[in-house]
């Protein structure tokens, strides 16, 4: 083998680990989180598709409800791995991100909540509402978990 074939054979070898590992930690992550949802027809989405919903470029449910999405606030113990997760960023950058939207008049913003009972409250009333809870949080049977493939 040729030291060049050797070393593409690493690098590829390397960029795989790298790719395998990223793949693994966002399923950790995910894990981490409950999305729920009310109404909504989904039971599952693949991990685009819950981005794409949590930051507003899909707004109408396939069975024509309007999204309502549901966040933590920047002080509730989940804000870090969502924003992380579907924002790829930190708390304080997702409300920047909220504010931009809403005032170039490109969605409505999301409801904050401090706490998961206030976030899931607010999902029972809000047909077609989705938000996103800690795992450990029990969830009622009157909401759907919605699983997050990848």
């Amino acid at each position: 083998m040729s030291k060049l074939h050797h070393h593409i054979t690493i690098g590829f070898l390397l960029l795989a680990g790298m790719l395998f590992n990223a793949d693994l930690s966002a399923q950790q992550a995910w894990g981490e989180l409950t999305v729920i949802g009310n109404k909504t027809g989904q039971t599952q989405l693949k991990t685009s598709e819950a981005r794409n919903i949590f930051r507003a470029k899909t707004t109408t449910w396939p069975n024509k409800i309007s999204v309502t999405i549901a966040l933590p606030s920047p002080q509730a113990h989940t804000a870090e791995p969502v924003a992380r997760l579907i924002y790829g960023t930190n708390p304080a950058s997702v409300q920047k991100f909220w504010l931009l939207q809403v005032f170039q008049g490109r969605s409505t913003p999301p409801s904050f909540f401090d706490t998961d009972q206030d976030l899931i409250q607010f999902v029972q009333k809000t047909p077609g509402a989705i938000g996103v809870i800690a795992s450990s949080t029990p969830v009622p049977p009157t909401l759907t978990i919605i699983s997050i493939q990848n």
